[in-house]
């Protein structure tokens, strides 16, 4: 597995400035709205959106939030959705959630969870510059992930997390 090269610590102190600063939602339209079909084969099919973020209704180049979402086609299981805070092509901050997967992680020592593997849903974090260490989270619904989500990453007057049209989702 080829992992990204490792960040030097002025790129790191920037991401790390900018998932600290309080940032507004700079998007007029629901969530709902937002979704798109990603182009893929298979059912069901993956939705996806991107959205911008601002400071003082200035838009912040670079730095935006993605998101993921495909329903399990089985009964019981958890939809697959990720909620990631994108700084300069790095991803910053991010929860995923969905079918029961592992996580090992391989960075982070002297960390809690460095070396251990972790379910879902979990949140990612940067450490020593590389994305790839992530911390265990309680299963909860969608709308409490982004919650956790995006008061993690300072984003302000955030919409209501909804997952796409017609997709129903399985609560807990």
């Amino acid at each position: 597995m080829t992992r990204k090269a490792v960040l030097t610590p002025e790129q790191i102190a920037a991401i790390d400035q900018c998932v600290q600063l309080l940032k507004d939602w700079n998007s007029t339209i629901s969530i709902e709205e937002m979704w798109t079909t990603e182009t893929a084969k298979g059912f069901p099919k993956p939705y996806a959106f991107r959205a911008t973020l601002a400071i003082q209704s200035v838009a912040l180049e670079g730095v935006f939030v993605d998101c993921y979402f495909k329903k399990s086609n089985i009964f019981g299981e958890r939809d697959k959705v990720s909620m990631t805070l994108c700084v300069n092509q790095q991803r910053a901050l991010s929860i995923d959630d969905g079918p029961a997967a592992a996580h090992t992680n391989v960075i982070g020592d002297g960390l809690p969870y460095f070396q251990k593997t972790i379910g879902m849903p979990h949140m990612h974090r940067l450490v020593d510059g590389q994305d790839g260490y992530a911390e265990p989270l309680d299963p909860q619904d969608n709308q409490s992930l982004w919650m956790l989500f995006t008061g993690a990453a300072n984003i302000l007057d955030a919409p209501a997390f909804s997952v796409p049209p017609d997709q129903l989702e399985l609560r807990l």
